[in-house]
């Protein structure tokens, strides 16, 4: 009985369904709470400065709904990376892309595939992005990009990595005409962004009406493969040791009131920190100061709140 519950055709069959509720969860779920993220995000940039001192229950109103949003995204990914991490990354990202464009052929998609020279082991958080932002661009190509070929390549070069994936479509003007489908499609495109960020790549799109769109992708491998531990994290950028701390507690997602208690402050103290750092290192929301962090070593990329 257990050798027929673990054969390979019902571990495949199990992978499968696992795919399957992280794709519905993601399609709903997900995207309706990064939706949220922005509007929130847009609301306390644009209309929260606008808003005199008797509105500041509205204001801090928002901020604690927007910490909510980005933990419920959080956890939902989290939670969504242990069901669709898949299983074919264990032999390589190379192979990881094969299986996707398969997927592809057997929809009567004509497709290329050419990897040169790729490096034969990444960091993990490496090939998971990397993977991730392949699947993405080729989500969003299946949904509305109504094209009929598909070319992804994979190379390294000067010390960096090229991603290319490109189609035939019918150019980003032409792509989704209802609000919903747009909203779907640059969603998919927030992903991929916030990864290439996180890896501190280049992203580059190029998109012409009826001649399909072009997705293209850069990542240094300067110290790839040096890890960088140090013994005591510098100050960076005129932050106070206090300061400092507070970056670390809010780039692993911590909630204000979570850091009050962690630290034993007030949780008004808390957010007046938040908004000394954000001035100090002139960035307006919690994705830069999480990017910001990885950059300086401060934190893992697998510590943030832009995981899977």
């Amino acid at each position: 009985m257990l050798a027929v519950l673990d054969s390979p055709s019902v571990r495949l069959a199990q992978e499968a369904e696992r795919r399957r509720i992280a794709r519905e969860l993601h399609d709903s779920v997900v995207q309706s709470l990064t939706a949220l993220v922005a509007d929130l995000e847009y609301f306390q940039t644009h209309h929260l400065p606008t808003l005199d001192h008797t509105s500041q229950a509205v204001a801090e109103k928002v901020t604690t709904w927007q910490e909510l949003a980005r933990d419920s995204l959080t956890s939902m990914r989290q939670a969504l990376g242990g069901l669709r991490q898949p299983g074919e990354l264990v032999f390589g990202l190379e192979y990881a892309v094969q299986v996707l464009l398969c997927e592809l052929r057997e929809a009567d998609y004509t497709v290329v595939f050419e990897c040169d020279n790729w490096p034969e082991q990444l960091p993990p958080e490496y090939t998971s992005h990397i993977y991730y932002i392949v699947r993405e661009a080729l989500t969003n190509i299946s949904k509305h990009a109504h094209a009929t070929s598909i070319t992804v390549y994979m190379f390294a070069f000067e010390n960096h990595l090229h991603i290319g994936i490109h189609d035939d479509g019918v150019g980003m003007n032409m792509q989704p005409t209802s609000a919903h489908m747009y909203r779907d499609y640059q969603q998919g495109l927030i992903g991929i962004r916030e990864r290439v960020t996180l890896l501190n790549g280049q992203l580059t799109i190029e998109s012409l009406e009826g001649r399909g769109t072009h997705v293209d992708v850069t990542i240094p491998m300067v110290g790839l493969f040096r890890k960088q531990k140090t013994g005591k994290r510098q100050n960076c950028d005129g932050l106070t040791a206090r300061e400092m701390e507070l970056l670390v507690l809010i780039a692993r997602g911590m909630l204000a009131k979570e850091i009050a208690r962690t630290l034993s402050i007030s949780e008004k103290t808390v957010r007046n920190h938040i908004s000394t750092i954000y001035r100090k290192l002139n960035v307006y929301d919690r994705s830069q100061l999480v990017i910001y962090a990885i950059r300086k070593g401060l934190i893992e990329i697998n510590d943030s709140l832009m995981g899977n």
